[in-house]
Order: structure tokens, then C-alpha cells, then sequence
């Protein structure tokens, strides 16, 4: 099953990729398929008193592991979304370093403003706010990746060092498994608030 479900992702994917850019429509429906793969994931391991959402938290903070098994498998499910990755690397000049930071950027929808690989906020013109980033993030991995944000002293932020902060925090405690979970939450709330 869990091979026609990655069949299926690549095979949606490859076609985005190698036609021309992939469309908001077309990120939608990937991060939708991915999430309820992950998610199914996770169900199977996920325990009958607790709610998926504190599950995936338990994962990512460390009070909770994800077996041998499940973790492959959501590996797994991430090979697909990160040929987005490299569609999206490529068009904003962005450069990774790791499969953390990779993954990232597969939750990053290709309707954000982002101008020479910076993130554009707090424009007048631009419906995102840092406080919308912020919340996003504190949602999907919790207070950590706003304190490494705010201890910088940064006040701009290229989409490569974004993704360096998130990809440290939810890597630090499980690797890119704590990416994988978390970057679909990630992802949606930040095009959700940019669509506001």
C-alpha cells in the first residue's frame, strides 16, 4: 500500500516538476497527499488515548519515538516532495545543506512572496506578517524556532536561513523525521495566512 501511495506521489510530482513551475493548485494537492500519508503513518502508531496532533508534538519534542519502521516510512514519503524542493531551490536561488532543510522548503507554496530568495514581509503591500510566520511556527514545532528567530537580531530573513532555524529546532530533537511531521502544518498555516 505504502508503495502506491509514493507511486502515486512521484508520479503527480515528477509530472509537475518536469513540466513548467508547479502551480499553488498543484502544491496543495502534494502537501494534501502528503500529509495524509504521514499521517497514516502515524495513526498506526499513535497511541488510542491520545489525539494525532499531541502525537506528532510528543515526536517532536522527544517525549515520544516513532518506530524503526515508521520513521522509514516517512522518510520515505518525502523523497517525492523534495523534487519540489529542488524546483524551489532553484527558481529563488536558495541553497540547503541538509535533508532537514529540504524538506523545509517543500512546505514553502509556491504563491509566497519571495523576492532574490527573501521572504517578503511586512510590506504594505503584502498580506504576511512576521507575528503570521511566528504563530505558523509555534504552531507546527513550538516556541524554539521563534527564540532561534529572535535571538539573531535579524530583521530580514532570506527563506534559506528561515529554513535553516525551523530545520535545526525540529532536527535537533528527531532529524528531519521532526521536519517531515511538521512541515505540512508548517506549510499550510503559512498559505493560509498569506491568502488572507
Amino acid at each position: 500500500m505504502k508503495n502506491l501511495v509514493f507511486g502515486i506521489i512521484a508520479t503527480v510530482l515528477f509530472g509537475i516538476v518536469g513540466n513548467a513551475q508547479t502551480t499553488s493548485n498543484d502544491w496543495k494537492s502534494m502537501m494534501s497527499s502528503y500529509d495524509s500519508s504521514v499521517n497514516k503513518v502515524l495513526l498506526r502508531e499513535c497511541p488510542q488515548n491520545m489525539r494525532i496532533e499531541d502525537f506528532k508534538i510528543a515526536i517532536v519534542n522527544g517525549t515520544v519515538q516513532l518506530s524503526q519502521t515508521g520513521q522509514k516510512e516517512v522518510l520515505e514519503l518525502t523523497e517525492p516532495i523534495k523534487l519540489y524542493s529542488q524546483e524551489f531551490k532553484k527558481k529563488h536561488h536558495i541553497q540547503t545543506t541538509n535533508d532537514a532543510e529540504m524538506i523545509f522548503l517543500a512546505g514553502l507554496s509556491p504563491a509566497l512572496p519571495i523576492i532574490n530568495g527573501q521572504l517578503e514581509i511586512g510590506n504594505v503591500d503584502e498580506s504576511l506578517t512576521w507575528a503570521e510566520v511566528g504563530n505558523c511556527a509555534i504552531a507546527a514545532v513550538g516556541v524554539n524556532v521563534l527564540w532561534s528567530l529572535m535571538a539573531s537580531g535579524a530583521s530580514t530573513w532570506s527563506v534559506g536561513a528561515i529554513s535553516a532555524a525551523f530545520s535545526r529546532v525540529a532536527a535537533r530533537i528527531v532529524g528531519p523525521i521532526g521536519v517531515a511531521i511538521t512541515i505540512a502544518a508548517f506549510g499550510w498555516c503559512l498559505a493560509d495566512q498569506y491568502a488572507d
